[in-house]
């Protein structure tokens, strides 16, 4: 049953403070018969920022524009079609600190957050003999139904044959099932974090579509970003050889072109394959600016996994040695590990940096670092739905 009333944990509208950002890289507001949008903006990694229709209505919603007009921060032109930052805008906002750790854009507010644990008791209510793992999986499910569709929704997931086997509907192990159950709940808390960073709506759209093991991929890599403090936007594609990537990331004052290959499940792991989907990968890279690829490998890969590692750096120091425009390769995957009573998840992570990139020498472009939990920012189904009524 569609649940209206959890509209305010899915993606519409950047908060307010992303909306500053751009405007103080140069961005200007201007209105169409559809909304407001962000034209052509300067520097050029933020060219053609623009807002689903949706995201529009939300727009003039939260009255953003209203509060920069009435403080004196912008002003409107063009017959009110076009709203630009004035001097004592651009002074104010010159003084914020947008770097990641105070951006915050993709953290939850505290209303998003009470409508998020009003779900999760209405679940545990509607449940009672159920555990976490399962009432997360019950959750999950009710919010990918508000964002995709109950026909979405019951060709991908509760149908025993789909399409891909990414949810793994003909589950015939506790695994599988496990698998499945996993990937339910890490979609919809990926979604639910990441819906405020600019451009998700085209990786939604891919799942929307079909397009499940790469849409997923593509969200996958947000999270990794998202909770390494990296600042970082989905692009939506140019289809344009060179200039077709799929993330941009800001390291210093540098933008790093990034491209996600996902290796689907059904292949095997052969050199002759991952080779070819980094050179795809680099082909949509752009040459005159440093890339990125983030390849999302198959947990069946991970079997055993003291090989995977050793295979993944030969390769990409093998890829590396023929290419100047990719700084770095970024392998990432998941596993569930077996434990004494259940399957715990785990990712494995490993960098490969190119030490004869074109670009600065001296640009640290590693992104991962060792963590033996989730930031405090980032919202875990799991965690939220296994605490007691005392610890809500």
């Amino acid at each position: 049953m569609n649940e209206p009333g959890y509209a305010p944990l899915i993606p519409s509208l950047p908060e307010g403070v992303a909306i500053l950002r751009w405007l103080a890289l140069g961005a200007e507001l201007r209105l169409s018969d559809k909304g407001w949008y962000f034209s052509d903006t300067k520097p050029a990694h933020w060219k053609s920022i623009t807002f689903a229709k949706s995201s529009l209505q939300s727009l003039q919603e939260d009255h953003l524009i209203e509060w920069l007009l009435e403080d004196g921060f912008a002003s409107q032109e063009e017959a009110g079609t076009k709203i630009g930052i004035v001097e004592r805008g651009k002074r104010f906002l010159s003084k914020i600190d947008f770097s990641r750790r105070h951006f915050g854009g993709s953290m939850l507010s505290p209303q998003k957050r009470t409508v998020l644990a009003e779900l999760i008791a209405d679940t545990k209510q509607e449940n009672p003999s159920d555990d976490y793992f399962t009432v997360a999986q019950i959750v999950a499910q009710k919010l990918l139904i508000v964002i995709f569709g109950h026909d979405w929704h019951q060709r991908h997931i509760v149908a025993d044959r789909a399409p891909t086997n990414f949810f793994r509907n003909a589950g015939t192990s506790d695994r599988d099932n496990t698998t499945g159950g996993m990937r339910v709940i890490q979609l919809a808390e990926m979604i639910m974090n990441l819906q405020d960073v600019p451009g998700l709506e085209k990786s939604v759209e891919m799942i929307r579509d079909g397009d499940i093991e790469s849409g997923f991929a593509e969200i996958e890599v947000g999270r990794l970003l998202h909770v390494n403090d990296c600042d970082f936007r989905f692009v939506v594609p140019r289809g344009t050889k060179g200039d077709d990537y799929d993330l941009e990331i800001m390291f210093q004052e540098s933008t790093v072109c990034g491209e996600t290959k996902c290796k689907i499940e059904s292949s095997q792991m052969s050199e002759k394959g991952l080779m070819n989907a980094l050179r795809a990968a680099r082909g949509q890279l752009p040459a005159d600016k440093p890339g990125i690829i983030f390849a999302a490998i198959p947990q069946t890969w991970n079997e055993p996994v003291a090989e995977l590692g050793p295979f993944l750096k030969t390769v990409a120091e093998k890829f590396l040695q023929g290419t100047q425009r990719v700084v770095a390769i970024k392998f990432y995957t998941s596993a569930l590990l077996a434990t004494e009573t259940t399957w715990a998840p785990r990712v494995f992570l490993l960098e490969v940096n190119n030490p004869k990139h074109r670009f600065d020498t001296n640009a640290n472009y590693d992104i991962f670092a060792e963590m033996d939990k989730m930031p405090d920012h980032w919202v875990s189904l799991l965690d939220e739905c296994s605490k007691t009524e005392e610890e809500v």
